[in-house]
C-alpha cells in the first residue's frame, strides 16, 4: 500500500496546479499514441490496460501527483451476484437477480439504470471480479454478501485495487504521467484526434487515434454544482478529490458531445464536521443510532442511503443530529476520541438545555422512547430503516451532521459501447467516456464494478478503432 489517505487526496489538487497560482506554460510539444486515457481512476486504468492488451500504444494522464483518483479511497464493496465465492457461502443469487435489482429498485441517486447497460453490468460483474483477482485484488472468502463481494477486513478496496491496476499497466508498457491536466480535445473532420494538456513544464499535445475520458465527476467544481445540481448545494462541500472538476464533461461538450444526467448525484448524509475536519457517522447509524431534526423528531430512513441526504439539506438549518447511547460506542472505535474532544456532545438530557444543541428535549425523549419500542420488534413502519437495533442506555450523545456531495453521475452521453454521442445520437469517432464523467445510463450503479466492466469495454473499443483509423 502506498499510504495514500483522504487527507492526501484532498491535498493533491494544490500540487497539481488546481488551486493557487497557475504555472507559466512554455511552448508546446507533441507526443503520439494510439490511445490516450485521461484520468487514472479504476475506469481509466481498466481502459488503458485493455487497450494495451489489444496491441495499442497507450498513455495514461492524471492531473494529481499520484494515480487512482477517487477510486483510491473506494470502500471494500464490489457489486456482483452468482460468483463461486458467494455460492460457497450459501448465497443463491444469480446475475439475473442482480439485473432485476438494478432495474427494479432505485439506485443510490434515486434513479434507475437503463436496461441495456444494467444487463451488461450484471452479466459482466463475475468476469470483472475474476480479472481483478488475477491482478492481485484478493476477495474475501468469508465476508461476501448476496449482491456484493468484499475484500479483507480493515482494508479499503482502493488500497489494493489501484496498486494492482497500476502494476499491470506498467507491465504492459503503458506510459503514465501525473500533474498533467487535459484542457482541450483536438478534433479533425468531426473526429477526435488527441488532447491538449498543461504540465509544469509546458503545454503538451498528445496526438492519438482515440481518446478515452475518465476524469471523474464535477463535485469539486462549485460553479457546475450550482448550475446543474441546484442552488445551495454548492455550499454543501464534497467528500472526494477536488480534482473532480468536470474537465471531461467540459472538453466533451466543446467537442460536440451531448451532456446528460447532469442533475444526478449522490450526497453522503452522515458527515460530522468539526474544526475543519469531517467524519462519517455511518458506523454509528448502522449500529442503531437515530437521526433527528432540530425538533427532536425522526424524519428519514437512517439506513436509506445517499438519497436521504436531500431530506437533511431541505431542513432550514441544513443540519441534523445523530443521537445514540452507550450501546453504540463499541461499533466505532473513533467515537470515544470524538466525544473526548467535544465535537460530539455528551450527556444529552430531556431538557436539552445542557447539551447546547438547541434540540427540543421533550420531543427527543419521546422519540427515543418510541424508537426503543421499535427496537424490540426490529421493524420500523414509519421510515423503513433496515436495522432497528437497541441504541440507548447509559449516557446519551449527539453529533451534528450535514450532507456532503460524494459523486456526480452526469457527463458525456455514451452508448452501451462507451462511444460518445452528439445531441442527434450520432457517434463522435475516436471519443469514449467512462466512469463518473460519462452518462452511460448507469447513474451511480455499483461504481467500482461499472468502472471495471465499462472501462474494459472502452479500452477494447478504442483499440479496435485505432487499428482502422487513418
Amino acid at each position: 500500500m502506498s499510504g495514500i489517505t483522504r487527507r492526501k487526496v484532498l491535498a493533491g489538487a494544490a500540487a497539481a496546479g488546481l488551486v493557487g497560482a497557475a504555472p507559466a506554460f512554455a511552448a508546446g510539444v507533441t507526443e503520439k499514441y494510439d490511445v490516450v486515457v485521461v484520468g487514472s481512476g479504476s475506469a481509466g486504468f481498466a481502459a488503458a490496460i485493455r487497450a494495451a492488451e489489444a496491441g495499442s500504444s497507450v498513455i495514461l494522464l492524471e492531473v494529481n501527483t499520484w494515480f487512482g483518483g477517487a477510486s483510491r479511497v473506494a470502500t471494500g464493496i464490489f457489486g456482483c451476484a452468482g460468483h463461486p465465492i458467494q455460492k460457497a457461502l450459501g448465497f443463491k443469487t444469480t446475475p439475473e437477480d442482480l439485473y432485476q435489482l438494478y432495474i427494479g429498485e432505485a439506485a443510490a441517486t434515486h434513479t434507475v439504470g437503463e436496461p441495456d447497460v444494467a444487463r451488461i453490468l450484471a452479466d459482466g460483474a463475475i468476469p470483472a471480479a475474476d480479472w481483478l483477482e488475477s491482478l492481485g485484488v484478493r476477495w474475501s472468502r468469508k465476508k461476501a454478501q448476496k449482491f456484493f463481494l468484499n475484500i479483507e477486513e480493515g482494508v479499503r478496496l482502493g488500497q489494493v485495487l489501484i496498486p494492482a491496476l497500476e502494476a499491470k499497466a506498467k507491465s504492459l508498457g503503458v506510459a503514465m504521467r501525473t500533474r498533467t491536466r487535459a484542457t482541450e480535445l483536438i478534433t479533425s473532420g468531426g473526429r477526435v484526434t488527441g488532447v491538449i494538456c498543461k504540465t509544469p513544464k509546458g503545454v503538451t499535445r498528445y496526438a492519438a487515434k482515440a481518446v478515452i475520458l475518465a476524469t471523474g465527476g464535477f463535485e469539486g467544481n462549485p460553479h457546475m454544482i450550482a448550475k446543474y445540481i441546484g442552488d445551495g448545494w454548492d455550499m454543501a462541500g464534497f467528500y472526494c478529490t477536488p480534482a473532480d472538476r468536470g474537465d471531461g464533461q467540459r472538453m466533451g461538450e466543446a467537442a460536440g458531445a451531448e451532456l446528460a444526467d447532469m442533475d444526478v448525484f449522490k450526497a453522503n448524509p452522515t458527515i460530522h464536521r468539526f474544526e475543519g475536519n469531517k467524519y462519517n457517522m455511518r458506523l454509528a447509524v448502522n449500529a442503531g443510532a437515530i437521526i433527528v431534526n432540530q425538533d427532536g423528531v425522526r424524519f428519514m430512513n437512517e439506513t436509506g442511503g445517499y438519497w436521504e441526504a436531500r431530506k437533511i439539506w431541505a431542513l432550514p438549518q441544513k443540519q441534523a443530529w445523530v443521537v445514540f447511547g452507550d450501546p453504540v460506542l463499541a461499533a466505532d472505535k473513533r467515537l470515544p476520541g470524538l466525544i473526548a474532544a467535544g465535537s460530539i456532545v455528551k450527556a444529552v438530557d430531556a431538557a436539552a438545555r445542557e447539551m447546547k444543541t438547541g434540540i427540543n428535549g421533550k420531543a427527543l425523549a419521546d422519540t427515543i422512547a418510541a424508537y426503543t419500542k421499535l427496537a424490540e420488534t426490529g421493524k420500523d413502519p414509519d421510515f423503513g430503516r433496515a436495522n432497528v437495533k437497541p441504541a440507548f442506555g447509559g449516557s446519551l450523545y449527539a453529533a451534528p451532521i450535514s450532507p456532503m456531495i460524494q459523486g456526480t453521475f452526469g457527463g458525456v452521453k455514451t452508448n452501451a459501447q462507451t462511444e460518445a454521442l452528439r445531441p442527434d445520437g450520432s457517434v463522435i469517432p475516436g471519443l469514449y467516456a467512462v466512469g463518473e464523467c460519462a452518462a452511460s445510463g448507469l447513474r451511480g450503479l455499483n461504481p467500482q464494478t461499472a468502472n471495471a466492466v465499462f472501462g474494459s469495454i472502452a479500452g477494447r473499443q478504442a483499440a479496435a478503432w485505432a487499428k482502422t483509423a487513418l
